[in-house]
């Protein structure tokens, strides 16, 4: 038997994470979750519900976004850059070549064969 929502209705949950974000400069996922008073993964179990999802998504963004701006305008970044890799992003440069021998490889692929009629 799960645990009772803390949060029943999306606007109780809207609310509290305006909350967090209106009296904290430093946002993290973790600190968001302390401060709803759940854990983290509840956090993501949240995001797992369709009513509570766009709540959810948007938040994390917005802790992206922050990160995003610590990247650029910090000087000693690296655990901002932990952040940012465990959320998805990936610092690898793409010079162009991968994506040149992918549409080079496509373009030398036999044609498939009309149908009669066409």
């Amino acid at each position: 038997m799960a645990r009772p929502l803390i949060f029943k209705t999306p606007e109780e949950l809207q609310a509290a994470v305006d909350d967090y974000f209106d009296n904290y400069e430093r946002v993290t996922l973790s600190g968001l979750a302390v401060h709803l008073g759940i854990g983290r993964r509840t956090l993501y179990e949240y995001n797992d519900r369709d009513e509570f999802s766009h709540i959810v998504k948007k938040a994390r963004e917005k802790v992206e976004a922050k990160y995003e701006e610590r990247l650029i305008y910090e000087s000693t970044p690296t655990g901002v850059i932990f952040a940012l890799k465990n959320m998805g992003w990936d610092d690898k440069k793409d010079n162009g070549l991968e994506s040149y021998i992918k549409l080079l490889s496509n373009a030398l692929q036999p044609l498939p064969e009309a149908k009669k009629g066409d």
